[in-house]
């Protein structure tokens, strides 16, 4: 996801309600070129978007994905790794909604890694794959 934020803050955090007691996920009060993903355990996920109204701009997409608990580990594991954001092809796929959707479909449904491989592998780059194949293969056949 890329958030621009011309003179706002914007800040997240998790649980039912924001309180005082809300734990911090993420914050910032500057602009980032750089695609920023994180991953969030509670159903519940509150942002808190503030501008001084000075400037206008057309505003920010945050896109998400939802996933079965049992995939946590490998969603963290591919969020979590430096190579999903050393490269400046990774970052555009971040950016692309097209290929962003493809990838959230990986992160829900990890099978469907195999569907993107054989059929749409024009629509990847290589390194992406490279970098998912032995995330998804491990996590779905851990004995082999």
């Amino acid at each position: 996801m890329s958030i621009t934020l011309p003179s706002g803050c914007l800040a997240g955090s998790q649980g039912d309600v924001p309180s005082p007691s809300s734990i911090t996920t993420y914050e910032t009060c500057q602009t980032y070129e750089r695609p920023i993903a994180f991953t969030a355990r509670s159903r519940k996920l509150w942002i808190n978007f503030k501008t001084s109204e000075a400037n206008s701009a057309r505003g920010f997409q945050i896109p998400y994905v939802t996933y079965d608990e049992d995939y946590e580990q490998l969603v963290e594991d591919i969020v979590r790794d430096g190579r999903l954001y050393a490269s400046e092809n990774h970052q555009e796929i971040l950016k692309d909604k097209k290929l962003i959707k493809a990838f959230f479909d990986v992160l829900a449904h990890p099978q469907n890694y195999f569907k993107y491989t054989e059929k749409h592998k024009e629509m990847l780059p290589r390194s992406f794959i490279k970098l998912l194949r032995s995330k998804v293969s491990s996590f779905l056949r851990p004995y082999k």
